[in-house]
């Protein structure tokens, strides 16, 4: 194989492919890509087993097609010296030979027959077109209530639940529950998988526009005009989140502005983060649970306007849950309550919503 390529071109495609060789894997194989050059193309595959990425670019100055397989790091030890130039890279069944003017390296290679087979397109994927930022904002807000190193595997990743007209991302850790729903066009059979939250995180830095969902039997491939990546399932059953959702009963809410509840309970966290809640007609308090203690404690209040609260309410509440929404939440947001001491609340941002559980405040 010969072809001839600017070092910038070739740049931009190493670095969308840079995290996903599996250096630390003492298997042969990971930690290696395979780069082909044909049909006036170069594609650079890196495969993990569990996911992967394929992506290629136009290429005029083919001489000679073909493709090898080499170890992601002696690679980019070897290339990355290289000036910003034209590079020529020549191959034949022992090395790859990297050459600029008159300086040349040479890469051993690998066995390519050791290559995975990276998983293709078949006729039995369901298919759904969706919008890359669409995407990266439902990532965002789930991801932050996400615990992957939870010793429950069916909560270390995040739910994509795909039903007619309508796609929801879900997480949660058990003390909080996110979920973001938007709008798709889909009539099929339901569709539930769990993905790693270190691959959801992955998605947005390598997509933008428009782009494809494959749902295959054991994984999930996503695709535009010059990328597939895929990643595997965790093979588990997500928890049954739909009954956590307190729809109808939420007959209180307030109107909230981000910044003055951020305000408030950072105030109120100077003396811990777990802090009792308590609403009246004319506030919400927020008061540390040391506050009547000789420890520091923190107190603030939110000024509430006319409302139809029938009951004073009285909880307790982890304020770093509802500090991380403020992270990914809009400027103002809609926060309802059920009219009963110790339930969960709801979150109401858009099209996002956030239950927090409440905790006790030993009182």
């Amino acid at each position: 194989m010969k072809f001839n390529i600017h070092k910038i071109q070739l740049d931009n495609l190493l670095s969308k492919i840079a995290s996903f060789p599996d250096k630390k894997d003492k298997d042969t194989f990971k930690g290696y890509i395979v780069i082909e050059a044909q049909n006036s193309l170069l594609t650079i595959t890196a495969d993990a087993v569990q996911y992967g990425l394929r992506i290629n670019d136009s290429l005029m100055d083919i001489q000679e097609e073909g493709r090898f397989f080499v170890e992601w790091s002696k690679f980019q030890t070897a290339y990355k010296p290289f000036k910003k130039d034209l590079i020529t890279f020549i191959s034949d069944d022992e090395y790859v030979y990297i050459k600029q003017k008159k300086s040349q390296v040479k890469v051993k290679l690998g066995d390519i027959s050791g290559a995975y087979k990276f998983p293709e397109f078949d006729g039995q994927a369901k298919q759904i077109e969706f919008n890359s930022v669409m995407l990266k904002n439902a990532i965002a807000k789930i991801t932050s209530t996400i615990d992957e190193n939870s010793s429950k595997l069916e909560i270390s990743g995040g739910l994509i639940h795909v039903k007619d007209n309508s796609i929801r991302f879900v997480g949660t850790d058990l003390k909080r529950l996110s979920l973001i729903d938007e709008k798709i066009d889909y009539r099929g059979n339901e569709i539930k998988v769990i993905l790693h939250k270190a691959m959801l995180l992955e998605i947005p830095k390598l997509f933008s526009g428009s782009i494809t969902m494959h749902f295959k039997e054991d994984m999930l491939l996503i695709s535009n005009a010059n990328m597939l990546f895929y990643v595997r399932f965790i093979n588990a059953i997500y928890p049954k989140y739909e009954t956590l959702i307190p729809y109808g009963d939420l007959d209180f809410q307030v109107p909230m502005n981000r910044n003055e509840v951020s305000e408030t309970i950072a105030i109120t966290m100077a003396g811990g983060n777990e802090a009792r809640v308590t609403i009246n007609p004319n506030e919400i308090i927020f008061e540390s649970m040391a506050f009547d203690t000789n420890l520091v404690g923190g107190r603030g209040s939110i000024e509430l306007g006319e409302n139809n609260l029938r009951k004073e309410l009285r909880f307790g509440l982890n304020l770093s849950l509802l500090n991380t929404f403020l992270n990914v939440s809009s400027e103002a947001f809609v926060w309802c309550f059920r009219q009963e001491d110790m339930r969960p609340s709801m979150i109401i941002d858009g099209s996002y919503k956030l239950i927090l559980m409440p905790i006790h405040t030993n009182d």
